[in-house]
């Protein structure tokens, strides 16, 4: 009796090629499987980067409307003129009186835009295209004032 003819060989025949059948579906499945997570994460992330660059210049806006306010303008120019006036009589630039909350807020608008800043939540680069001469300007009217209420810390 030749082999073809036996029916165990023909049922060891059909169960090899299922296995083999169910073997090359999984890979075939698996691949697929990850080209689509892998496309999914890459979509996910380009996404999340938009959300970022939205929440970046979001903030950066608002911080643009702090320091350029009325309230944080009053300030500015109250310390300017103050700052000019202690500079030129050679005194000490440690601000007082009703200077001394002037400094304060601006400091703390100051502050708060450097938190912003070093937690990566500004557009750095349009932030300090903007407000770099205003940095400087404002650290050299207060550096003094700042050094003196760390002293105190």
């Amino acid at each position: 009796m030749a082999i073809w003819e036996n029916i165990e060989f023909w049922g060891i025949l059909i169960y090899f090629i299922a296995v083999v059948s169910g073997i090359v579906l999984n890979v075939i499945i698996r691949k697929y499987q990850k080209k689509e997570f892998e496309e999914t994460i890459k979509l996910q992330k380009e996404q999340n980067e938009l959300v970022k660059k939205n929440m970046r210049f979001e903030t950066t806006i608002k911080v643009f409307e702090m320091i350029s306010g009325k309230i944080n303008k009053n300030h500015r120019q109250r310390i300017f003129v103050e700052y000019c006036r202690l500079k030129k009589q050679n005194l000490s630039l440690v601000y007082q009186g009703e200077f001394k909350e002037d400094a304060y807020r601006l400091k703390e608008s100051m502050n708060q835009a450097g938190v912003l800043f070093n937690a990566d939540l500004l557009d750095k680069d349009v932030f300090l295209e903007t407000y770099a001469s205003y940095i400087i300007r404002n650290w050299n009217a207060l550096e003094k004032d700042i050094e003196e209420q760390r002293k105190k810390i």
